[in-house]
């Protein structure tokens, strides 16, 4: 997770950008005429010590958050939807000791126009770690219930010793998603300090 000044500085900078969006709305109003929207806060149903943030939106504009925030021993990745002004109780995707906390690589929810939730998420694989070198992969699920349960449908990288598969970005398409992510080449390096990358994809259908 974020350190205490760096959860500082990043909800510093958050609402730095706020106020920017504040300030463009009300100048933007005064020179049309048009009265800006009120701006309120809204409470997150996030745990202690939570991080790794990501937003997602349906085509109806319905906004989904998820984060990871310590369950156990372990991480739990956790979301929630926004409707009616309010955040709904939290719904956890996965959770234990094999989750991985990356500040650039968050893991992350996305809403299809069908209702099917995808979630995707770095993983540590069992084993040991050599120093300077990464040991992750990546993984991603699909919910037909609104997030009450998940099936696990792709991974790669559970052969990564030294290196990192993730970086997902999910793309919905007409008949499912398209995943695009970052993975090292095959054969795999065996140089720990070879971190050569493919940008590679997958595509997912409805079930």
């Amino acid at each position: 997770m974020l350190s205490r000044p760096r959860r500082r500085a990043a909800v510093a900078a958050l609402l730095s950008a706020c106020a920017g969006v504040v300030a463009y709305a009300r100048s933007t109003s005064a020179i049309t005429g048009t009265v800006a929207p009120a701006v309120s806060d809204i409470t997150t149903p996030v745990g202690p010590d939570a991080g790794m943030y990501a937003l997602a939106a349906n085509a109806a504009g319905r906004a989904y958050l998820s984060w990871l925030e310590p369950s156990g021993d372990g991480l739990a990745l956790r979301f929630s939807a926004l409707a009616d002004g309010r955040w709904s109780a939290p719904r956890t995707v996965v959770a234990g000791r094999h989750l991985f906390s990356n500040w650039a690589d968050h893991p992350g929810v996305a809403v299809h126009d069908d209702g099917t939730l995808t979630a995707q998420w770095p993983v540590v694989n069992p084993g040991p770690q050599p120093a300077g070198s990464y040991a992750n992969s990546m993984r991603i699920a699909l919910s037909k219930d609104d997030g009450r349960t998940w099936t696990e449908v792709f991974a790669d990288g559970l052969d990564n010793t030294l290196s990192y598969s993730g970086f997902v970005s999910l793309l919905p398409t007409p008949s499912g998603w398209r995943a695009v992510y970052l993975t090292p080449p095959r054969p795999l390096a065996t140089d720990p300090h070879d971190h050569g990358m493919t940008l590679s994809h997958v595509t997912l259908g409805p079930d």
